[in-house]
């Protein structure tokens, strides 16, 4: 199914696919395309939890990382949503076809899972149950699982990512391409360095909501009036 999404004017209702594990491969196809086709591509995760709360928030940025790495290596990825986003040249400005596909995961290493995040999830509907009985396995890292697995894996997912070379928007960036990444790199400099390697222009929807707030402010008012300021979103 595909949808499209007008903004400001109006909005078009997108129906999510949810991509388990016994329909990986027929849905496969059809994703490749949608990463090939778009103009930029949002991803967001659920975890099974975060560990030390309080470190995540480390005025270092140093600090900040190595306590994410931590909790990447104890907890996992449970579902990894997708929404590929293509700019619709014969139609009115700002038009895009929009493609969302939920990944349900399920992590073949042993790892943590938290009680708040649980009790979070299941409170915004998330089935635990179907997780572990549909989860598409995947392992966490460098050169690890697959061999064993036929069929399409979540590897090929990222390869694909990778090839495709689109712009990334995410909601929680940092944390969601350190869980996504899971490579042991402890310099949050050398962390970068890589990012910048594989993907262009990576984006927060925390930035995005700034830039589109402070553009639509001076749109409107003279320059220097708007209530945002010069200065730049906190993040």
């Amino acid at each position: 199914p595909k949808s499209t999404f007008k903004s400001e004017t109006s909005w078009a209702i997108t129906p999510v696919i949810t991509v388990q594990n016994d329909d990986f491969d027929d849905l496969w196809p059809a994703m490749v395309v949608a990463i090939e086709t778009a103009s930029f591509i949002a991803l967001d995760t659920e975890l099974g939890g975060f560990g030390n709360r309080k470190s995540l928030l480390a005025q270092s940025i140093e600090d900040r990382y190595k306590a994410i790495c931590h909790a990447a290596r104890t907890r996992s990825i449970l579902s990894l949503g997708i929404a590929c986003y293509k700019k619709l040249d014969n139609k009115a400005a700002d038009t895009y076809l929009v493609q969302v596909y939920n990944l349900t995961l399920l992590c073949s290493e042993e790892y943590m899972i938290e009680p708040q995040s649980v009790q979070f999830l299941v409170q915004h509907g998330f089935d635990f149950n179907k997780q572990y009985a549909h989860g598409i396995p995947y392992c966490g890292g460098n050169n690890k699982g697959g061999s064993d697995y036929h069929g399409v894996h979540i590897r090929a997912l990222f390869t694909e990512l990778l090839r495709a070379r689109k712009p990334l928007v995410f909601h929680n960036g940092l944390i969601d391409m350190v869980f996504l990444y899971k490579v042991p790199i402890y310099f949050v400099s050398l962390y970068q360095i890589d990012l910048s390697d594989m993907f262009p222009l990576p984006f927060t929807a925390f930035y995005l909501e700034y830039a589109y707030k402070k553009w639509k402010c001076l749109s409107k008012t003279e320059a220097g009036t708007c209530p945002f300021g010069p200065q730049s979103p906190e993040n």
